[in-house]
């Protein structure tokens, strides 16, 4: 989420058949420094290596909204194409629904 303004530089990875999801990846900016505390290692009274939350952790799982901008952006440039994949789709997702449907039924006999 570094790549979209986060404080964090954590990795985003981003799977779908829609290549305008697939265009998004963006790299790391390589003059950005990353100062947050995601994690801090110590070690316990034996002696092992651990690792626990640093303060910055919690505030890592919030999407920065230049993320939620570019989601939106992506969608609304793409809306046509995506509106005529669902409705081209639309029946044959219900008819495998309604299908798996009837496949688990078969496990929990009345």
């Amino acid at each position: 989420m570094g790549a979209y303004g986060s404080e964090c530089a954590k990795p985003t990875v981003l799977y779908s058949n829609y290549r305008f999801i697939q265009r998004m990846y963006a790299p790391l900016p390589r003059k950005k420094t990353f100062d947050s505390e995601m994690a801090n290692k110590y070690q316990d009274w034996a002696g092992c290596t651990r690792v626990k939350g640093g303060v910055d952790l919690k505030s890592s799982q919030h999407y920065p909204p230049q993320f939620g901008e570019a989601i939106m952006e992506g969608f609304l440039d793409n809306y046509k194409f995506i509106k005529e994949e669902v409705k081209k789709n639309q029946k044959d997702l219900l008819k495998q629904n309604r299908k798996e449907l009837k496949d688990w039924s078969n496990l929990f006999p009345p």
